[in-house]
């Protein structure tokens, strides 16, 4: 027991190269909001089940610039709005 443990390397685990292309088309972006709508993001996000805020305004996101025509049909199709 006390020999594999000697073995592991102390740290976060070697990252894959696909998974470092994926972070690359990320960004970050901080917003200030309303405490009334974080408490409506809150609640948002227990209703559908979503683990984050982030997760919610993402997808609130998507959805709406979906209905403004800005995102592309594939990802229109992928959300389920035509």
């Amino acid at each position: 027991m006390m020999k594999d443990a000697k073995l592991r390397k102390p740290g976060r685990p070697k990252v894959s190269e696909g998974s470092l292309n994926r972070r690359k088309s990320f960004g970050t972006v901080c917003v200030s909001l309303d405490l009334s709508l974080i408490e409506i993001l809150r609640r948002l996000r227990r209703d559908v089940g979503e683990p984050s805020l982030s997760g919610v305004v993402r997808r609130l996101l998507r959805e709406r610039l979906a209905e403004l025509g800005l995102l592309g049909e594939e990802v229109k199709r992928a959300l389920g709005v035509s």
